[in-house]
């Protein structure tokens, strides 16, 4: 009887890991959408770039829709492009912020 229990409890949380995983993240357009959002969750980010700033470990990314993205560095200078990305949403002490998984860009 554990044993089928514990397969049951595997099988449950291995099949959550692969729907959230292959979930089509939400698609954004403004800041005001954010306040919708859970942590951890998918979302798809796309505008120009306008302004970039440097972090310790990130280059952030201003778009012209209010929206802020992180880019792990190394990311290349993005100033004027238009970029698309696959982002998590996280927050932390009422800040959020939008972590690049996944960017593509033209030029």
């Amino acid at each position: 009887m554990r044993r089928l229990s514990l397969i049951v409890a595997l099988l449950g949380i291995f099949s959550l890991i692969i729907i959230s995983n292959f979930a089509p993240p939400k698609s954004i357009s403004s800041q005001k959408e954010l306040s919708s959002l859970i942590s951890n969750q998918k979302v798809l980010v796309s505008g120009k770039v306008i302004k970039e700033t440097y972090s310790k470990n990130n280059l952030i990314l201003h778009l012209n829709n209010n929206v802020t993205l992180l880019c792990p560095i190394p990311c290349p200078s993005l100033l004027n492009k238009n970029i698309s990305a696959i982002a998590k949403y996280e927050s932390f002490n009422n800040n959020y912020y939008l972590k690049i998984l996944k960017l593509n860009y033209n030029g």
